[in-house]
């Protein structure tokens, strides 16, 4: 009976055991499963404290009351048009989401974590809604994140209506904290837009931090393009705005990732602009290093392998963008291989490019057949610190992409380093048009990356009212390549130095030369002396600003001077010489040579339909067909002022020579009218008026003035 008993206590036993260790596994297996809880905000008040009314099992428009609040378990979804408030607690989920219209509201005081476990989604998700943050929001995950599952992505959603945008926002306010981290192996990045709807034409999409807020987006460093802080995909309107600062790095302190990356994915409108801009107050920086080997920027028109989705790319900057390191570029722009579709980039705002680029700072890469265009409005400053062939601040790649480059702000080119190149544009397919300041400091403007034929140059057009200032002081420099076709219709300044500098500009023996326009302003020099050397044939129109701070010096230290060298190369001469002498009265008699062709079969013909800036008429300019000169020729010698008139006659129809030799005549102000050669008593024809005649008698100079 015992035994009996026994037995059958011990079998009861043994089955409630079982049961217990089954309700255990059961128990573990519910504990950490992932269970979605839904906002339907219907509670006394909007606190995501208050569980009774608000805080769901299942999604809209059934509603079923949870037990308990979200824990570190639950995808919290925020359901369409519903509001929450997070003030002075500390809750901890496995992920949310924003429906259409729903806000989370993060007070200060406020926290929320997220803490992914599993790589099945996002961190956090807004589809139509809006996060405003004054608090501290801390996204993570304790496994990789790969594939399609990234840390914050602003999302147009499918279900938005048609033709409308569904504004996505997460608004980093003053006092607010924002930290997102991506785990050790993820593939993904920290901030993601992605637009899904064609039918979405407006921005949309926005990514604010404020002055005095902190955001920290932390991707895994790597060595492929994709591991930036930013990641844009299809069809996107997105804008990053504020007063706040974004950083991927110091220049102390360099990180091993980019800032943004475009590339367009299967999913999205072939044809509907990718498109990020940048608002006025928004600071972004990026200095990268290895094992990072891509841009800090990265403007793709591209797609995905075997993707047939092309979509143009645009950046608008209107903030401040700082980009240094080691990284390949600054920015590079990526068109699509073999396609029409083109790559912009629009700054308004500032560019600062200070690193050892291992490509460029700006690098426009080899691809499509589209017309891609830089417009610069604002303020873009080069600083490389490296003088490798292809690292150099702005270069076209060789590729048959046409590129259109306007400028209207100002663009430097500086340097740590002596550059041997400065700007290197594709021959043939690049237009650069200057309305703005051009400020090169280091370094040639050459067409060196195209694969173009020299006969069709790069095209330089300065327009008028612009400035080139080439400021290098380099001895014998090149400031333009003979692979660039310079059409100058504003100001050249070059650079101060006794050494020659040089516009090498335009195919030598073809047309595409330099080309001076009527409101050209070549200042050789620029505000001090220099010398400015062309290669080519040019008409010299428009003005020409020359100093003269010391007639006994030598050219380029005590006064400019123009030379043209080769061999069979024209100066044509018209507008107007400017001169500025602040020279002393140098010796009786003193010449110095202003312009010279200086090539074995070279000339100089016309002359300056204008001269200004003579003091008085003992500065004279003369005209050969090798020089331009200046004279001093003052005298007080009374016996030769008498020889003078002795020697020339006059009648109403011009003057009688009494000498044998060369005669200059010269207006008032300078300007030779005519320079012949006589023989005793032949006549020379001139209209009414008064000149200055110059000859010479024996060993003595004769000048007198004449009336007719």
């Amino acid at each position: 009976m015992m035994k009996k008993q026994f037995t059958q206590n011990f079998s009861q036993n043994l089955s409630i055991r079982k049961m217990l260790i089954a309700a255990t596994f059961l128990f573990s297996v519910f504990v950490n499963s992932q269970a979605a809880l839904y906002w339907f905000g219907n509670g006394a008040d909007t606190n995501w404290s208050t569980l009774t009314g608000n805080w769901s099992t299942t999604s809209s428009p059934t509603f079923t009351q949870a037990a308990a609040l979200p824990t570190t378990t639950d995808d919290v979804v925020i359901l369409d048009n519903t509001t929450v408030n997070i003030t002075s607690d500390v809750f901890t989920i496995n992920s949310l989401t924003l429906n259409v219209g729903s806000t989370v509201e993060v007070a200060s005081g406020g926290k929320i974590k997220i803490s992914r476990t599993n790589n099945s989604g996002n961190m956090c998700t807004i589809s139509g809604g809006t996060i405003n943050n004054s608090g501290i929001i801390e996204m993570t995950s304790s496994v990789a994140l790969t594939g399609t599952n990234f840390g914050l992505v602003l999302n147009d959603p499918s279900n938005a209506p048609t033709n409308t945008t569904a504004n996505s926002t997460f608004y980093n306010k003053t006092g607010g904290a924002l930290s997102i981290t991506m785990y050790t192996g993820s593939t993904t990045n920290p901030l993601r837009f992605r637009q899904i709807s064609s039918n979405r034409t407006g921005g949309g999409l926005l990514f604010k931090v404020d002055a005095g807020s902190t955001t920290n987006l932390i991707p895994v460093a790597g060595s492929d393009v994709n591991r930036n802080v930013v990641f844009m995909v299809n069809s996107t309107y997105a804008n990053i705005d504020g007063t706040g600062t974004i950083t991927a790095g110091t220049q102390a302190s360099p990180v091993g990732y980019g800032l943004i990356n475009y590339t367009p994915a299967n999913g999205g409108s072939s044809g509907i602009e990718h498109k990020l801009t940048i608002a006025s107050g928004v600071t972004l920086n990026s200095y990268i290093t290895s094992p990072f080997t891509g841009a800090s920027v990265l403007l793709n028109s591209g797609s995905f392998t075997s993707n047939t989705v092309f979509q143009p790319a645009t950046l608008i900057n209107n903030g401040t963008i700082n980009m240094g390191g080691s990284g390949s570029a600054g920015i590079a722009v990526s068109p699509v291989s073999g396609q029409t579709v083109p790559c912009t980039l629009t700054n308004a705002g500032t560019l600062n490019f200070n690193g050892a680029f291992t490509t460029a700072a700006l690098n426009i890469s080899a691809n499509g057949t589209g017309s891609n265009t830089i417009t610069n409005s604002g303020t873009i400053n080069y600083n490389t610190t490296t003088n490798n062939t292809v690292s150099v601040p702005f270069y076209k790649g060789t590729s048959s992409a046409k590129m259109s480059i306007t400028n209207s702000g100002t663009i430097t080119v500086g340097s740590n380093t002596a550059l041997t190149t400065a700007m290197d544009i594709n021959s043939g397919l690049t237009t650069f048009t200057n309305s703005g300041v051009l400020n090169i400091g280091s370094g040639s403007i050459v067409a060196n990356g195209g694969s173009a034929s020299t006969s069709v140059p790069a095209i330089l057009n300065n327009n008028s009212g612009a400035t080139i200032n080439f400021t290098s002081t380099t001895a014998t420099t090149t400031l333009i390549s003979n692979k660039v076709s310079l059409v100058n219709n504003g100001t050249i300044n070059t650079a101060t130095t006794t050494n020659a500098v040089t516009l090498n500009s335009g195919v030598q023996g073809t047309t595409n030369g330099v080309s001076f326009g009527t409101t050209n302003v070549l200042n050789p020099g620029g505000t001090a002396t220099g010398i400015c050397t062309l290669t080519n044939s040019v008409t010299l129109q428009g003005a020409v600003n020359m100093d003269v701070a010391n007639m006994s010096g030598v050219a380029g230290t005590d006064y400019d001077q123009i030379v043209s060298t080769t061999a069979s190369s024209v100066i044509t001469l018209g507008g107007t010489l400017a001169l500025n002498i602040t020279s002393s009265v140098p010796a009786n008699g003193t010449v110095i040579t202003l312009i010279a062709s200086n090539g074995t079969s070279g000339s100089i013909t016309g002359t300056f339909a204008s001269v200004t800036g003579l003091p008085n008429s003992n500065w004279l300019i003369g005209y050969t067909t090798k020089e331009v000169t200046l004279t001093y020729s003052g005298t007080t010698d009374l016996s030769v002022m008498e020889a003078g008139r002795n020697i020339f006659t006059s009648n109403k129809n011009g003057i009688i020579s009494k000498l044998t030799g060369n005669i200059q005549v010269f207006s008032l102000n300078g300007k030779m009218i005519k320079s012949q050669d006589v023989t005793d008593g032949q006549f020379i024809n001139l209209v009414q008026g008064a000149y200055i005649v110059k000859a010479k008698s024996g060993n003595n100079e004769i000048r007198v003035k004449v009336i007719i």
